[in-house]
């Protein structure tokens, strides 16, 4: 599916309807035989169905709920991302190779790219309008990916500018191709950056009072919670004292409840255990901000989405 995603035979079905596979194999340099074979493959799934017998396909009912969905595509792409993991999951088990630089590695773009589009349906929107409330003007995205959400920012709240860190230089190329293609060079900047170091880009971040994070920061907590998560969180705070944390983020259910509702949580569980990140229970993430110093935490879950949204509050000057 994913490959029908990238070589564009899904979005042509969803835009012309029926599509004859050998013409658009020859026409996009594909192989057709090898395209047929995945059809015909997808057919026997219910993702796509013949539409004559000359070898035109269309999206069958699932399929095309899948295409509609920013949500499901984004899932796929991030899905993706893990490709490497899974494929080494043999050695990783048995302890020859191991998650880790120089080893063992998720494709940053494909996973920014899919955090991205899984959210632009749902948390986009709000967090957009949270912003537009509270009257930010200026605001950092942490692990900001190719920037679809200040991009999604900019075009829906006017006058607000962004800026992103993130330490994918893929990811950071592909934000200022985006960027400069939709004319938001003079909007949002984006710095190939660690954000452990906030406080080597102080110049870069003038002006911002306001910050958010997607599905960023379960990716700071390791086994047993011991990762970084807190020290970045200090180290935020000493970075941008004055300046509230909007994070988005995924709560674990367990294994009962994922048994009893099936969904996108199995493998996500799946693929950040086995790349050493923990996500967390419901309301741990609020005992982690108040740990860090903030002020004021809020967590409000969405259940269907099996997510919340944790808004941290800079606390009051000591007098």
């Amino acid at each position: 599916m994913q490959t029908l995603l990238d070589t564009g035979v899904f979005d042509a079905m969803r835009s012309q309807g029926a599509v004859d596979v050998k013409v658009f194999a020859r026409t996009h340099g594909l192989d057709e035989r090898m395209l047929t074979s995945l059809c015909d493959y997808l057919t026997a799934r219910r993702v796509l169905r013949k539409a004559d017998a000359n070898g035109s396909y269309r999206l069958d009912d699932d399929g095309a709920f899948l295409m509609q969905s920013d949500a499901a595509r984004g899932w796929m792409e991030l899905v993706h991302g893990y490709e490497e993991v899974l494929h080494a999951l043999p050695d990783m088990l048995a302890g020859r190779r191991h998650y880790k630089v120089g080893d063992v590695q998720r494709d940053g773009e494909h996973v920014a790219v899919g955090s991205g589009r899984a959210s632009v349906g749902f948390f986009f929107p709000l967090t957009a309008d949270t912003i537009r409330r509270g009257g930010y003007r200026r605001v950092l995205d942490i692990g900001c990916g190719d920037a679809t959400f200040l991009r999604y920012l900019c075009r829906t709240v006017p006058g607000v500018e962004g800026v992103g860190i993130d330490q994918s230089k893929a990811a950071v190329d592909a934000a200022q191709a985006q960027i400069a293609r939709e004319n938001l060079c003079g909007r949002v900047k984006v710095i190939c950056g660690d954000a452990f170091k906030l406080e080597d880009y102080r110049s870069e971040l003038e002006g911002v009072d306001a910050a958010t994070s997607f599905f960023v920061l379960h990716e700071l907590c390791g086994p047993a919670h011991d990762g970084p998560l807190m020290p970045f969180l200090e180290t935020f705070r000493r970075a941008l004292p004055t300046v509230p944390l909007i994070a988005i983020d995924a709560i674990r259910p367990t294994v009962e409840q994922m048994r009893r509702r099936p969904g996108p949580a199995i493998e996500y569980s799946l693929l950040h255990d086995l790349s050493g990140q923990t996500t967390l229970a419901r309301g741990a993430w609020r005992d982690v901000f108040i740990e860090a110093g903030f002020a004021d935490v809020h967590e409000e879950h969405f259940d269907f989405a099996r997510a919340s949204i944790i808004s941290a509050a800079a606390p009051a000057p000591s007098l």
